[in-house]
């Protein structure tokens, strides 16, 4: 494993392990250029975590984990379930 460091607007010079990053090779809808990310959670205990791009310094999404909100995911059993976040949001003043 090689270890990368991403410099953060928000959170410093992060240093971060090939296994952390998390790739879109279509990049995220609306940022096709977009494509390698890490998740940042830098409070343990808060639902909100940063989808922290390793490519522009001042790029992070909050996210927050559909189990944090108890989110009815339709069925599907703990044994077949699989991470899943969504993007926050905030109305504009």
């Amino acid at each position: 494993m090689d270890a990368m460091k991403v410099q953060s607007s928000r959170f410093g010079t992060i240093e971060l392990s090939d296994d952390e990053v998390i790739n879109f090779p279509a990049g995220l809808i609306g940022f096709p250029d977009e494509t390698s990310f890490v998740m940042l959670r830098p409070r343990p205990d808060s639902p909100i975590a940063w989808l922290h791009s390793t490519q522009t310094s001042w790029f992070a999404l909050p996210v927050v984990s559909a189990e944090a909100l108890e989110a009815d995911l339709g069925g599907i059993s703990e044994a077949t379930r699989a991470p899943v976040s969504v993007r926050v949001t905030s109305p504009s003043p």
